[in-house]
């Protein structure tokens, strides 16, 4: 993609258009010619070439996305944003009037917390229209599709908000609607949409209040941040009430301290971060349970076969038992507590990448309840678990340097200090790059030392990069829930909490 150099901006703030006489339209043929035929003979012959003509390629190569117009100005200070805003009819693809009788499509980019509690959704429709009152089918990543219905429908106009019967492609809709998240589909999808994909935090804090009349109001802060930043993912022990917010490192934890205490009024502490690992079974393990069996007091049979996922996968639930062996409230009683008991597998860390395969199942009718399934499903998945193993992994940051060439040996030496691992470098005249990855636990460290490793010229940039095999004592994490392995134990405390 190449950039258009546009004219500078008048001191007015008038310049809505290219003049002739604007020394910056000599560069545009270069540009444009290179994706037009024409324009590249009148190129190579010195043939004059017309602004308007200029000005036409520019638009159609700017809708292609194989060029834009580039500006200069000053949002802080105002400068330009005539000019820009007035372009952008002219210069960016604008929806038609065909796409807005299509079949809708919009996804969610933001969501918004309300004072009184009610969550707000804006919606980018890229096809069709979004009406008042309507019922619409949403989809989500990794989550059933259900539906909403439109109750209060707004249209951003003017900067501002306006109340609207319908919404067309090309606007942006204004929901209230709590269930929404970002990066839900309203509709289907299209090719020009984008696909938001976010990485999981690597990093777990603990959120403490000394005064226990603010807990409820720091889980309704919490609650409420963690809807409107995708970046953070905020849980509540069921059992104890704590707090446990994921984050990717110290700026974000020390941007959500000031805004719990600037914007809720709460003063709160942290506990050390924690590196979150996951677990991934080793191997293949299988289970039974029989109802009527000596040792098993459910009125149910629950088999399972656990398995290794492709990577990324996170969990796959499969039947190899009958869809209609089980009444649809015990299925999902079995695979809503499947979900929960891989949340801590063998060493304490959420499973990750695993194929669970539901491969026996029966029921005493009319004695058997959901409770039975909800009891059982972890004893016989747990003991799947244990026969498959698991190894642990932890999490990687992708990292790329760029360091002076003197300093070379001294950073590579420190990377590997750390656990890291790095590819070849790359030497340019700025200085060498060096990519690679290294473990999050040491991550700080490096960012923090990298001015002295390299005279204080050095560069860092690093992004979530995956997970990497323990190698050596694998770290554990204590368990929360009520462990099935320790069986015992297990019965006794289930039969108290239910």
């Amino acid at each position: 993609m190449k950039t258009i150099n546009m004219c500078e901006q008048t001191k007015d703030d008038t310049a809505y258009s290219i003049k002739a006489t604007c020394p910056q339209t000599a560069g545009w043929l270069d540009v444009l010619a290179l994706h037009n035929d024409e324009l590249l003979a009148a190129y190579v012959e010195n043939e004059p070439v017309s602004e308007m003509e200029l000005r036409k390629e520019l638009s159609q190569q700017t809708k292609k996305a194989v060029a834009y117009p580039l500006f200069i100005g000053s949002a802080a200070k105002g400068v330009g944003v005539a000019a820009l805003l007035h372009s952008l009819s002219h210069w960016f693809s604008h929806t038609t009037e065909e796409a807005s009788e299509r079949d809708l499509s919009g996804i969610v980019f933001k969501v918004t917390e309300l004072p009184n509690g009610e969550r707000e959704a804006l919606v980018r429709l890229y096809e069709g229209r979004l009406f008042a009152r309507k019922i619409v089918s949403v989809n989500r990543t990794d989550h059933p599709s259900f539906s909403v219905k439109v109750k209060h429908l707004q249209q951003l106009e003017n900067g501002g908000r306006t109340g609207a019967s319908a919404v067309s492609a090309g606007d942006v809709a204004v929901l209230r609607e709590k269930s929404l998240q970002v990066g839900d589909i309203l509709g289907k999808r299209v090719p020009q949409m984008k696909r938001f994909a976010f990485k999981k935090p690597p990093l777990q804090v603990q959120v403490h209040t000394d005064r226990k009349e603010e807990a409820i109001a720091l889980h309704r802060a919490l609650a409420r941040l963690a809807a409107e930043d995708p970046f953070l993912q905020y849980t509540q022990d069921a059992a104890t009430g704590d707090h446990f917010i994921r984050i990717f490192g110290n700026v974000q934890q020390e941007v959500l301290l000031s805004a719990l205490k600037n914007e809720h009024g709460l003063s709160v502490s942290m506990s050390e971060p924690l590196v979150v690992c996951i677990e991934k079974p080793s191997g293949v393990g299988a289970a039974v349970e029989w109802i009527g069996e000596k040792g098993n007091p459910f009125y149910a049979t629950l088999g399972f076969r656990v398995e290794p996922g492709p990577e990324g996968s996170g969990l796959s639930y499969q039947l190899e038992a009958e869809l209609g062996s089980l009444p649809p409230a015990f299925q999902r009683a079995v695979r809503d507590t499947c979900r929960v008991v891989l949340q801590e597998g063998l060493k304490g860390w959420v499973v990750e990448d695993i194929i669970v395969t539901l491969t026996h199942t029966g029921y005493w009718s009319p004695v058997s309840t959901a409770r039975d399934f909800r009891g059982l499903a972890p004893l016989v998945l747990m003991e799947a678990l244990r026969q498959a193993g698991t190894s642990v992994y932890e999490p990687l940051e992708r990292i790329e340097v760029i360091v002076p060439e003197r300093f070379l040996s001294t950073l590579l030496s420190r990377i590997v200090q750390l656990g890291g691992t790095v590819l070849e470098p790359a030497f340019h005249q700025a200085g060498v790059l060096i990519k690679g990855t290294i473990p999050v636990r040491t991550a700080t460290r490096l960012k923090s030392s990298i001015h002295a490793l390299s005279g204080g010229e050095g560069i860092l940039i690093s992004k979530p990069g995956g997970y990497e095999r323990v190698a050596g004592k694998a770290p554990t994490k204590e368990r929360r829930q009520l462990n099935p392995l320790e069986r015992t134990n297990y019965l006794m405390r289930f039969s108290h909490t239910m």
